[in-house]
């Protein structure tokens, strides 16, 4: 069984990211093997807490999460990138201030989601998302920060780790959350004033096309977060999870193909007649009634505006204006006349 993030973090489903992070570092304070040294039920809380965290504060794992996905931790956890999200982000966040290490953890691609109508996935459209977008400061080099390697840090003594914890048999020592493990020591970038980064407010179009699955994924290339790797500059990928419910209005997407149930009127189905099929007011097709089908028959068409098939399944229905009683005696003669005297006796039709 899954677990329950959002009650791990304390947070409604409704949350925003904002208060999903909020909520998680104050549990984080209060757990955090720093101030519960040797306790195995503290150090298994706040272990958890940043699995529910890291899976809550990524839209594309959030979405998949919340239509019942499972989303489980891969591996062990390690102490230190517990120790780098409690002093400033998650595995993954490409820049955070006062690490140095940073630039091991850069994830130039941008990853977002948005939800759109079922209708909208069966016609195509065009979808405005709105993000925020990464520039490492090119002086630091993302950095935040310049070393200096005649000096050693003094946050950790040169050491590169601080506060060594023994928990039974064994000792979790972190990384100096200063230098990274480094020793040495730096000064702050002047032109980012540490920050290592500028953020710039991006909006996009992209084109949703006609019969795209669920929580399928868009690319858009060169449109990500602009880092510094190896010695140069890299533009990452912006990819978009598409999620929509395949189930409106008695239209169910199903295996690329749509499928539907109509009721049609006996009278149109005996003279054979095309009608329109109006699926979510969003496109029309037309079906050609053959009178010799059964109710329920299900018939199966194509056009080139859907990838897929519909499949529209026909059921009989009575005209719906009243007649009186000679009427409808009329009309069970004229039927009989044709078709010969009905069977009274039915069986359960077989699947």
């Amino acid at each position: 069984m899954n677990k329950d993030y959002y009650k791990i973090i304390g947070v409604p489903k409704t949350a925003s990211p904002d208060e999903i992070k909020k909520a998680y570092r104050k549990k984080a304070k209060e757990c955090h093997p720093d101030k519960n040294q040797g306790d195995k039920a503290s150090e298994d809380t706040f272990k958890g807490l940043v699995e529910a965290y890291e899976t809550l504060s990524d839209p594309q794992k959030r979405a998949y999460y919340d239509r019942g996905g499972s989303q489980r931790h891969r591996g062990n956890v390690n102490m230190s990138d517990l120790d780098y999200m409690f002093r400033g982000g998650h595995p993954g966040n490409p820049f955070n201030m006062n690490n140095r290490s940073s630039k091991v953890h850069l994830n130039p691609d941008i990853r977002l989601s948005c939800r759109v109508k079922l209708s909208d996935a069966i016609v195509g459209k065009e979808v405005k998302v709105s993000f925020d977008r990464n520039i490492s400061c090119p002086d630091c080099k993302g950095a935040g920060e310049h070393i200096d390697e005649s000096s050693i840090c003094q946050e950790c003594n040169g050491q590169g780790f601080i506060m060594p914890i023994q928990n039974q048999n064994t000792i979790f020592r972190f990384t100096c959350p200063k230098c990274s493990g480094s020793g040495k020591g730096s000064t702050v970038c002047s032109k980012c004033k540490g920050l290592s980064y500028s953020v710039e407010k991006c909006n996009m179009i992209i084109d949703v096309p006609a019969g795209l699955a669920p929580m399928s994924k868009l690319k858009v290339a060169n449109k990500g977060n602009e880092i510094y790797f190896k010695g140069g500059s890299i533009i990452g990928d912006v990819y978009v999870a598409v999620d929509f419910s395949s189930h409106e209005a008695g239209v169910v997407l199903k295996g690329g193909n749509l499928h539907m149930d109509v009721n049609i009127s006996l009278d149109n189905v005996l003279q054979e007649d095309e009608v329109d099929i109006d699926i979510l007011g969003c496109k029309s097709i037309k079906l050609k009634l053959d009178s010799n089908n059964p109710s329920g028959h299900i018939y199966s068409l194509k056009d080139d505006s859907f990838p897929g098939f519909y499949f529209v399944k026909v059921l009989f229905e009575l005209p719906l204006n009243d007649i009186s009683d000679k009427q409808r005696t009329k009309l069970a003669n004229i039927l009989r006349e044709i078709y010969g005297e009905p069977n009274k006796k039915f069986k359960p039709l077989s699947s």
